[in-house]
């Protein structure tokens, strides 16, 4: 897999995305196929970046109007936005795409480009808050996930928030036809105020991902293992480390449909692969 990576210093805004105001618990769940929209730029990636990274204000302005177009108002703006701007395959073409990621005060814009014919494409803008349950997580990743070796898929973490509740959201995205479609989502992690309960501070929701091997499967698998733990306030800044002494909320296995071109659940293996994680859950208990 080819990649490329340039790494650059920041400055910017962006809104975090809603939660339901009440506790959520949802199985991990393939959603109903979705397309980002896409959108012809006026420039190509590297040359986006150079513009935002200029010391002119006014070429710092020309880079954010191909990002965000021509109305965006960059009077408040005074310093150049730290940004990584990564070069990856993320199909089956011989040209390989872009991804910009933005780091603001508030949070982080990610842009994917891919390249056609007729000139660049954005086909991907994602945006989160950096104020999640875990304050370092990685709001991209690039994964192969579906075995085709010579491509990356698209993970994306999105953070949240509503009444007693904020967390954050896991997509996987595949980049086909020059459009970046969703093939999986769930909850990430979560915390839920705990509300007239002796000794709990919050509830604690986080599932696990299993991307088992492909040659044992008989193709591309993938086990979404949630748990849940009961966290008193000492440890509230870091629930993560409570949640191997909670329990098991749901465990769910899906399997890669081409056809469908997304993950799908196979209740079929669910016995076979859930199983095989509760016996380890038991080992470490032990």
């Amino acid at each position: 897999m080819r990649f490329l990576s340039v790494f650059l210093l920041a400055a910017c805004g962006v809104m975090g995305q809603g939660l339901p105001s009440r506790p959520s618990r949802e199985a991990p769940r393939s959603m109903v196929p979705s397309i980002e929209p896409r959108e012809r730029v006026d420039s190509d990636p590297l040359s986006i970046l150079q513009k935002l990274q200029s010391v002119s204000a006014t070429e710092r302005h020309i880079g954010y109007q191909w990002l965000f177009g021509k109305s965006i108002d960059t009077r408040d703006i005074k310093a150049a936005p730290a940004a990584r701007l990564s070069f990856i395959q993320l199909d089956q073409d011989s040209d390989l795409e872009a991804v910009l990621l933005l780091d603001v005060p508030t949070g982080k814009v990610a842009f994917v480009f891919d390249r056609a014919g007729d000139g660049w494409w954005r086909v991907g803008k994602f945006s989160t808050r950096v104020r999640g349950v875990r304050q370092s997580f990685e709001m991209i990743e690039f994964r192969d996930l579906v075995g085709d070796n010579e491509r990356s898929d698209l993970l994306v973490r999105k953070w949240g928030y509503g009444t007693g509740v904020q967390g954050n959201r896991l997509m996987i995205y595949r980049l086909k036809g020059g459009r970046l479609h969703r093939v999986f989502e769930t909850i990430d992690e979560e915390n839920v105020s705990a509300a007239n309960e002796p000794g709990i501070y919050l509830h604690y929701l986080r599932t696990f991902l299993y991307f088992l091997n492909r040659n044992e499967t008989q193709g591309p698998v993938l086990i979404a293992h949630q748990m849940e733990a009961g966290v008193p306030e000492s440890q509230a800044l870091v629930p993560e480390s409570m949640v191997h002494r909670g329990r098991t909320v749901e465990c769910t296995v899906y399997r890669w449909d081409e056809k469908f071109f997304m993950f799908l659940p196979d209740q079929r293996s669910r016995k076979r692969f859930c199983g095989l994680i509760a016996q380890d859950e038991a080992s470490e208990r032990r």
